[in-house]
């Protein structure tokens, strides 16, 4: 089982309409990315839809996952899914490369809400 070693803000930041299970996410995005150990999780942003955390592994490689709390379900991650593919496939793009999706916010999902696990983007982000 992949170890988190620090984990920056609190666990249980998200509305009574969103619950989810916090440490099956953490354990989720270590295997997706293939980490035994990784050295921090943290919450980095929030949205009207959407909290954003950040995974960093112990070989210093980021990972975002994208986590939303509104919307249609299911249709929204694949969604999202499918334009980062098609613009890094088709487009030619800097997009990034999706370890692992979960479009099912039922009994299907361990976490109990949608998520997306990919690589983070190097450059200078549009909004801080």
């Amino acid at each position: 089982m992949p170890s988190i070693l620090k984990y920056i803000g609190s666990a249980r930041q998200c509305t009574p309409l969103c619950p989810f299970n916090f440490p099956e996410l953490q354990n989720v995005a270590c295997i997706a990315v293939g980490a035994r150990n990784c050295t921090e999780f943290a919450k980095i942003g929030e949205g009207p839809r959407t909290r954003t955390f950040s995974l960093t592994e112990l070989r210093s490689s980021r990972q975002i996952i994208p986590f939303k709390h509104t919307g249609t379900p299911f249709l929204i991650t694949a969604s999202e899914v499918a334009t980062l593919t098609f613009a890094r496939e088709v487009l030619g793009l800097p997009a990034p490369d999706v370890f692992f999706r979960n479009g099912h916010a039922d009994d299907r999902n361990p976490i109990g809400a949608e998520y997306i696990i990919m690589n983070k983007m190097g450059g200078v982000e549009l909004v801080d």
